[in-house]
């Protein structure tokens, strides 16, 4: 008889650390606990628009080329910085012009500790935005928080 409790307690153990370690649907954290800032851009007027590029200010590879616009798109702001600059390259094919524009994103940077599972979360708080007019019609700021809320922050019209 003895060792039939010994069984079904070893069974027992065996399901409670079964169900425990199991995947749940639903994790405390999904790993995203750094924001990127959500852009839109968008024509204005009938610009003839053959491709898009981001930098970031050091000019050696673009973050993103496009060849349609309307876009949305992330871009990641510098954790270790209150501002982050960016340089959209607007190639007109029709008058065959490249046009450079320049975007300057002034935030604070704010780092919440969570909980021991997910560590820490960060989020930005826009306070300017600075940008020339060579591509750039105008710019519209929908949301100062980027955080990991996906919210969109920023459209640029061209």
């Amino acid at each position: 008889m003895r060792a039939n409790y010994k069984k079904v307690l070893f069974f027992l153990v065996g399901v409670a650390f079964f169900v425990a370690c199991a995947e749940k649907d639903e994790m405390p954290c999904n790993g995203n606990n750094v924001p990127c800032l959500n852009l839109a851009m968008q024509k204005v007027s009938e610009k003839h628009i053959d491709s898009l590029w981001l930098f970031n200010d050091n000019l050696e590879k673009p973050f993103f080329k496009w060849k349609n616009v309307p876009l949305k798109t992330k871009i990641p702001l510098n954790i270790n910085a209150d501002k982050t600059n960016f340089i959209l390259k607007v190639f007109n094919g029709k008058e065959k012009k490249e046009y450079t524009d320049t975007i300057t994103f002034d935030y604070s940077t704010t780092v919440k500790s969570e909980d021991v599972e997910c560590g820490f979360t960060v989020s930005f708080e826009l306070y300017d935005v600075n940008f020339t007019h060579n591509s750039i019609d105008s710019l519209f700021t929908e949301d100062v928080i980027v955080d990991i809320k996906n919210a969109q922050n920023i459209k640029i019209y061209l």
